[in-house]
């Protein structure tokens, strides 16, 4: 994959050029070195589960 194919999947997924706070002042993009663990969400798929949320309510089952 050449790296502007790469750039182009880059702005799908939510917080990949997000500013991360640094000691001592300022931001820098910050690096997901796990991404096999946790791997940003496809911007899409955030919006898609933010857009019902509003709506989410746990299930209470019994009378407890």
């Amino acid at each position: 994959m050449t790296s502007t194919q790469s750039g182009q999947w880059r702005e799908h997924f939510a917080g990949v050029d997000l500013p991360v706070p640094i000691l001592g002042g300022g931001t820098m993009t910050g690096i997901n070195f796990d991404n096999a663990a946790s791997t940003p969400p496809l911007t899409r798929v955030r919006d898609a589960v933010m857009g019902f949320s509003d709506m989410y309510s746990s299930v209470h089952r019994g009378t407890g």
